[in-house]
């Protein structure tokens, strides 16, 4: 059984690590296998032409010229951050921030005082640790956002779809922090997220955006659909995002769990649409390259609501939970 220290002991927490787990792990496969990412065409924009030339001391012809290795190179590196910030979702410390002074201070002999000193002083540094590599990889997650932004023509739905997974390591330090509980910032902040997300995701379904073409592929394949019956199909499951949206952000836990519920449904079986659609024993890795990583940044998707229904159904029984 893990002890009371224990970063493991809440179902909850746990929920939101193997969340950050997925999300990191699925970016970095994606920009470690540097064709996948998108920040080639985004440095090559010549919206960015100034503070690119200024940066990197270069006129645009020199850039666009002799910049792939350098791209390359920024994209491995965030491969590496987006790695060890998985690394970081697992190990993150579950205490307040600060010093606490109070648990550092035993009245114990001198070498137990000694010893608990050092080790509080290596759970604080841990955690700021953490907590830096986790927002520098969600500035990377931001950067990334944006040039999905930029690369999809502007449409401010694609940034709302992606608000899960950009606010998921904010998520983690504050639950690591002050908890999780039905109704504090932690829930309030999660509700958000999810709701935005669901909210791009009906626009998109119910057709008010041009859906991805990838989503008609994945539930004609996945369901055996004609394409009518697919329309047919998204613009219900649009309807029924925009009521989980809505419902999510009322005050009824009750209802929103309900919500939560749905979105858990819906988050995992999108996530797992991807490789499943995409799977091909004739192709190379059986077709799931980059398919299985879309599909594991996408986990959050039903890892959030998740851990938000458990806080909803009993919020005051979870020893993460500090009621604030």
């Amino acid at each position: 059984m893990p002890s009371p220290s224990s970063p493991f002991r809440s179902p909850r927490l746990i929920l939101l690590r193997l969340a950050g787990l997925c999300l990191f792990s699925g970016y970095a496969w994606l920009y470690l296998d540097k064709q996948r990412a998108p920040l080639t065409q985004f440095l090559w924009n010549p919206r960015y032409r100034e503070p690119i030339e200024f940066l990197s001391g270069k006129n645009w012809s020199q850039w666009l010229a002799t910049s792939s290795p350098t791209i390359d190179g920024i994209i491995r590196l965030f491969g590496f951050l987006f790695l060890f910030a998985g690394l970081a979702s697992l190990t993150l410390p579950k205490r307040p921030l600060g010093i606490g002074k109070a648990e550092d201070e035993p009245t114990a002999s001198p070498n137990l005082r000694t010893l608990d000193f050092l080790l509080s002083r290596t759970r604080h540094l841990r955690q700021w640790v953490g907590i830096g590599i986790l927002l520098l990889a969600s500035l990377g997650l931001g950067l990334h956002a944006w040039a999905v932004y930029e690369s999809k023509g502007h449409n401010t739905t694609r940034l709302f779809e992606q608000l899960i997974r950009l606010a998921t390591p904010c998520i983690l330090i504050m639950a690591t922090t002050i908890g999780l509980a039905g109704n504090n910032s932690t829930a309030w902040l999660m509700r958000l997220a999810i709701a935005s997300t669901f909210v791009g995701h009906g626009l998109f379904a119910l057709g008010i955006f041009p859906p991805p073409q990838e989503w008609y592929f994945m539930v004609g394949k996945t369901l055996a659909l004609e394409p009518e019956a697919t329309r047919s199909f998204l613009v219900v499951a649009g309807v029924l995002d925009l009521l989980a949206a809505g419902a999510l952000l009322l005050p009824h836990p009750l209802i929103a769990r309900l919500a939560a519920t749905y979105c858990t449904f819906w988050g995992f079986t999108t996530a797992i649409a991807r490789p499943w659609a995409h799977f091909t024993p004739a192709e190379k890795l059986y077709g799931l390259d980059p398919w299985l990583a879309e599909g594991i940044l996408r986990l959050p998707h039903g890892l959030l609501p998740l851990a938000l229904c458990l806080a909803l159904m009993r919020p005051s029984r979870d020893p993460s939970s500090t009621g604030r």
